[in-house]
């Protein structure tokens, strides 16, 4: 059975353009069978300390549906790939209620995270 997930991905964009980017990880979803939902670009922020020597990264955000046993190959494939520095993925049974725009500053917090 297809469960709903919600995945972040922040995007190495200093080697290749956002739109290739974009399509490579719906290509690698589509691999593991998943089927997008919704995705939102939201925006390049600096990192508070460098990843992979990067100190800047675009976050991506992609709602979709997967069988929960091709979860892990997914996050596995993404940490073996050099312009998708980090992943996160959820399960995100109420996906139509979650916002795809990133948080205003004020929503942030003092810090700014």
């Amino acid at each position: 059975m297809m469960k709903p997930y919600e995945a972040m991905f922040v995007l190495d964009t200093s080697a290749k353009p956002f739109e290739a980017l974009q399509t490579e990880v719906h290509q690698l979803l589509g691999r593991h069978g998943a089927e997008i939902l919704k995705s939102s670009k939201w925006d390049e922020r600096k990192f508070s300390q460098a990843i992979r020597r990067n100190k800047r990264g675009t976050y991506y955000l992609v709602f979709f549906k997967a069988e929960s046993s091709a979860v892990d190959p997914l996050v596995k494939e993404c940490n073996l790939r050099t312009d998708i520095l980090r992943v996160l993925v959820l399960d995100q049974p109420e996906w139509e209620k979650s916002p795809l725009t990133a948080p205003k500053e004020e929503e942030r917090g003092e810090r700014g995270d």
